[in-house]
């Protein structure tokens, strides 16, 4: 299988999309912020950031040196995003990603830390293939559209609509 494309990055003239819940709409006290390395588009409160320092412009990805770029998610082959620190402190993954799993839950903190329960996730998802990408790096989750049988990544899931 060939690597997953990365999470798509704006265009310099287009709008903005916050990359976790797909909505461009940004008004206060929710707008859509950038991050200041890697310019990933996401609102406030699906980024968990509840407080904005005065003034401030977007978020940093400050623990990661060089943005997005640097740092792959534990949860899936998709490359950059909105990342998240996993609270062992051992990994990162898409906010998405860590919304979407069963299991797994967001722990509301202005800062990294902020995916917890990994180690609840099932062992058969961290070896089932995605039924899109057909790759078995990360975790897939299962459809719960009616009798659905299909396992995928969340934001392969996305893309494919």
């Amino acid at each position: 299988p060939t690597s997953a494309p990365p999470a798509r990055c704006r265009a310099h003239d287009e709008e903005a999309v916050c990359c976790v819940c797909g909505d461009g709409l940004s008004l206060e006290p929710n707008i859509i912020v950038f991050c200041e390395r890697c310019d990933i588009a996401v609102h406030q409160a699906c980024y968990g950031e509840q407080q904005r320092a005065a003034g401030a412009r977007g978020i940093t990805h400050a623990e990661l040196p060089g943005g997005s770029h640097a740092v792959s998610c534990c949860l899936c082959p998709v490359r950059n995003g909105a990342f998240k620190r996993t609270t062992d402190g051992k990994n990162w993954c898409h906010v998405i990603c860590g919304m979407w799993q069963e299991g797994t839950s967001g722990v509301q903190v202005d800062g990294p830390d902020a995916v917890e329960g990994m180690n609840n996730i099932k062992a058969d998802r961290w070896r089932s293939p995605c039924g899109l990408c057909g790759r078995t790096s990360g975790a897939v989750v299962k459809c719960n559209y009616g009798h659905g049988q299909a396992y995928f990544h969340p934001l392969c899931g996305r893309r494919a609509g």
